[in-house]
């Protein structure tokens, strides 16, 4: 429960109105369930409540991980978006800090907040350890590389050969961004591919209990 409690609260949401809205759907939903197998009292009723209860309580407590996923891919394609103005500004003659300061205005308020952050430490701490920080939430090393090549055009001056291999590097991170995207689009499909499996399986589930009660009826008739 910790685990979920934290989860919920570092997207942002609250824990408590969470917890309050799935109490409520689960009671109504519980309850126009249980009217129905008081009225009816069927078998099949009985099971086919149970799997939309536990169908309704995976589903809505499973889109806090898509939740997460979709936030770390946004932020990861804004991250590569700003590198490319940062790219241009270089271009145009900025220095290192002064780019990155210039790309303020090309990121949503949120990402604003985490470079404000890094553009600060950069200007007191001037070892490479904020370079790495800045993308540790990332945890790859493909985005270390990049802002250590960042790291070394600060130091050293933005020369030709340094330049290269942040183009190359930023080349590549693009490409990378490119194939989570299409990797997460066919996951999607194969998503929406599972929910007509679990109609057939409940539907099938109904006749066989259908037809399990009909020779019921059948053999007590004899």
């Amino acid at each position: 429960m910790h685990k979920l409690r934290g989860r919920i609260e570092s997207l942002g949401l609250s824990f408590k109105r969470e917890m309050i809205f799935l109490s409520i759907f689960n009671f109504v939903l519980s309850s126009i369930l249980t009217i129905l197998n008081v009225l009816f009292f069927e078998v099949y009723i009985l099971i086919i409540s149970i799997a939309c209860l536990i169908i309704f309580n995976y589903l809505y407590l499973s889109r806090y991980r898509t939740i997460e996923k979709n936030r770390y891919q946004s932020k990861k394609l804004e991250f590569v978006s700003m590198l490319s103005y940062f790219r241009i500004f270089l271009l145009n003659g900025y220095n290192i800090y002064h780019a990155f300061e210039q790309c303020r205005n090309y990121v949503s308020e949120q990402f604003k907040e985490d470079l404000d952050k890094f553009i600060n430490a950069i200007d007191a701490d001037k070892s490479i350890k904020p370079y790495i920080d800045f993308v540790k939430p990332f945890n790859s090393s493909l985005y270390e590389q990049v802002m250590m090549s960042i790291y070394q055009m600060d130091d050293m001056g933005v020369d030709n050969n340094y330049l290269f291999q942040f183009n190359s590097l930023l080349s590549r991170m693009k490409k990378e961004i490119l194939e989570d995207k299409m990797h997460s689009n066919l996951n999607k499909l194969d998503g929406t591919s599972v929910f007509p499996l679990i109609g057939a399986g409940i539907i099938t589930m109904i006749l066989a209990f259908g037809v399990i009660l009909i020779v019921g009826d059948l053999i007590s008739g004899f």
